[in-house]
């Protein structure tokens, strides 16, 4: 399975205080270990329409944390924030990874373009990865161009990148052939 994204904190509509109450304490109990009361509280923070908790939901249901593992519980949580936020790419990049887990790459990269298109640039990376799977010229030239996307969108307060996505890129992408040098024909 692979790294799930998890949010720490996103409120949907108006400044929703007891939603991002029982966020926080959900996100703590989570970070100790109490995956059972984390459910419990980012369920009713989910409730009140906290994306981020729906998010989280969804990984609880992928991972099995605090709630028996549900594929499709899973995705009815993400989907629900891409409903409420169509700009969520972590959403979109999260199912991308449960197709990609399962082996099914046509809809895994269908859904982490979503997600790249929405700005999630950890989406770059796994979209490189699927490519590199066969690796034939033209393969590794796209998964050349996604690696230096995610190499050139270093963690800023707008991207959604994780330095270890980027340090990832970098290391996968020094791994790769040095591309063909094109000659200029003289005529």
């Amino acid at each position: 399975m692979g790294a799930i994204k998890i949010k720490k904190s996103k409120v949907a509509g108006p400044d929703n205080a007891i939603g991002e109450k029982l966020f926080l304490e959900g996100d703590s109990a989570y970070d100790v270990g109490d995956y059972k009361l984390a459910f419990k509280k980012m369920s009713k923070a989910a409730a009140l329409g906290h994306t981020g908790a729906m998010l989280n939901l969804g990984v609880y249901y992928d991972a099995g944390h605090g709630v028996r593992r549900s594929r499709a519980k899973a995705m009815h949580w993400f989907k629900a924030v891409l409903h409420l936020d169509r700009r969520d790419g972590a959403a979109a990049s999260n199912i991308g990874m449960i197709y990609r887990d399962e082996g099914s790459f046509s809809r895994a990269k269908f859904w982490f373009q979503k997600a790249l298109a929405m700005k999630d640039f950890d989406a770059a990376y796994e979209l490189a990865k699927i490519y590199l799977r066969r690796r034939t010229p033209e393969r590794v030239e796209k998964a050349r161009v996604y690696l230096r996307m995610c190499v050139a969108k270093r963690p800023r307060a707008y991207i959604d990148i994780t330095e270890h996505t980027c340090e990832q890129a970098e290391a996968l992408l020094k791994t790769l052939p040095k591309p063909a040098r094109r000659r200029c024909s003289g005529a």
